[in-house]
């Protein structure tokens, strides 16, 4: 929960910088996307594909080039007699040819949205989920979005709807330390 803050804060700074570029939203838009820019650019040289990536896409090389590089920046080394082997690469150690992991990984992520109506009690919780998030959704952004409607400074409105929302994190992450997530869910 204490993540949102930064959404609400991020909001407030948002309103602060749409005062400086009252004349043009293009320009506006252009200084706001500055920012992620600059952390896209400083950001991209430390991120690679995960080792899970590599091995679901049958390239085990890749994924231990990339497990040496985690190791190596941990301070660490793996050993090297230590390979990654896929599951239809060869046989097991009882001299079987391996595959059958392979035809049953692939029976199970071949679920869709129809299996979770198949049952009754998936089929009410993925009902009353999109419920509560569609009038969640609803509230938030009719309140967020009607602001030009309430005859006030529209930057200042701004400020102070997503300086509102601070006591409303607090309060449900007490409830939430207190009562869980069903409950607090159901009952906000």
């Amino acid at each position: 929960m204490s993540t949102m803050y930064f959404f609400s804060v991020g909001i407030a700074a948002l309103a602060g910088v749409a005062v400086m570029f009252q004349s043009s939203w293009r320009l506006l838009y252009a200084v706001t996307s500055l920012p992620s820019l600059a952390y896209v650019f400083a950001v991209m040289p430390f991120v690679s594909e995960s080792p899970r990536w590599y091995l679901v896409r049958g390239r085990a090389n890749d994924a231990m080039r990339v497990l040496g590089d985690i190791a190596s920046a941990n301070g660490r080394c793996i050993p090297d007699n230590v390979v990654l082997k896929l599951d239809d690469e060869g046989d097991d150690v009882n001299g079987a040819e391996v595959g059958a992991g392979k035809k049953a990984e692939e029976l199970s992520s071949s679920g869709t949205i129809i299996d979770a109506f198949r049952s009754p009690a998936t089929r009410i919780r993925l009902v009353l989920s999109v419920i509560i998030h569609f009038l969640c959704a609803v509230v938030y952004f009719g309140l967020s979005l009607n602001v030009v409607n309430l005859k006030t400074n529209l930057y200042v409105s701004v400020v102070l709807n997503s300086l509102a929302e601070m006591p409303s994190y607090l309060l449900t992450a007490l409830l939430l330390q207190h009562f869980g997530r069903k409950p607090v869910a159901i009952g906000m």
